[in-house]
């Protein structure tokens, strides 16, 4: 890892948790989280967002997923923070034009995701056909 990436561990009575992100990879995925679906949405998001991304999670799954999903979300948002740091050269704004999309019929959906210091995050999509 080099650049824009970051490590955060999370220790809680439920979880243990690691995460590294690089913001400036390839799209590279390790995911131990005993959860396959998820681990299925953090790899899409590692793939199309080209970051290179591993989580490791123990938790206590025998009871329920809610900790471990929740406390893994928490980790993930603190080490894309760390990552960004400053957030210079950092832009909230997708042109479609610059990211030419082919399918048939031609669908594209478009994600805006606005992240602030709060713990929480905004997400507009807007489906267009063409």
């Amino acid at each position: 890892m080099g650049g824009r990436t970051a490590s955060v561990e999370r220790d809680t009575l439920e979880t243990k948790i690691r995460v590294s992100v690089d913001l400036d990879g390839t799209g590279i995925s390790r995911f131990v989280t005993g959860l396959p679906f998820l681990d299925h949405m953090l790899d899409q998001v590692a793939r199309h967002g080209l970051i290179d991304l591993t989580v490791e999670a123990d938790g206590d799954l025998e009871i329920d997923a809610h900790h471990t999903v929740e406390d893994i979300g928490i980790t993930l948002g603190q080490a894309i923070a760390r990552a960004v740091g400053d957030k210079s050269g950092v832009v909230s704004m997708m042109k479609l034009e610059d990211n030419p999309v082919t399918s048939s019929p031609p669908l594209v959906t478009a994600t805006k995701m606005v992240c602030t210091e709060r713990q929480w995050a905004r997400v507009h999509t807007i489906r267009c056909c063409f």
